[in-house]
């Protein structure tokens, strides 16, 4: 027969392990560092770390001023665990005529070679990671299609 006491060690046992474990995913490690673009940081940058793990997690940044960033995860943790990531910078936005107020469009500034024809990786350690990423203006930059109701309106 249990006992009030007997209950109340197996909920303190309960506690313990939940405590112990974690809530059941990996540990993870704050990710964050620098983004130059030809010797000057990049301010305003948006940041992506995609796991090359199937189905691993990834995460997002902005750049401030200083071109300094800290990864965001999808997920309510801080940092990434480890793993290789493909690593993804740009500046641009397509506009928003939607949003209130409407969103003006911001031409990339960052070649295709670090975004979306990117060669960038990283490799996140079991540490706190500072991952810096100095890039270069060679290389033919995206710009994206005017929508299809712009053209049309532009004729």
């Amino acid at each position: 027969m249990c006992g009030p006491s007997a209950i109340r060690y197996s909920i303190a046992g309960i506690g313990l392990t939940v405590m112990l474990t974690g809530c059941g995913g990996p540990a993870t490690y704050p990710v964050g560092g620098t983004v130059t673009l030809d010797g000057k940081p990049l301010p305003q940058a948006s940041i992506s770390f995609i796991s090359e793990a199937e189905d691993g997690p990834s995460g997002f940044g902005t750049t401030n001023d200083q071109g300094q960033y800290t990864i965001e995860p999808d997920d309510d943790v801080d940092g990434l665990p480890v793993g290789k990531y493909k690593v993804r910078i740009w500046t641009g936005r397509e506009s928003n005529p939607d949003d209130d107020p409407p969103q003006a469009a911001i031409p990339e500034t960052v070649p295709m070679k670090y975004n979306t024809a990117t060669t960038l990786t990283a490799e996140v350690k079991a540490e706190p990671n500072a991952i810096p990423f100095v890039l270069d203006s060679k290389g033919q930059i995206y710009v994206p299609r005017e929508p299809r109701r712009e053209r049309e309106a532009n004729k």
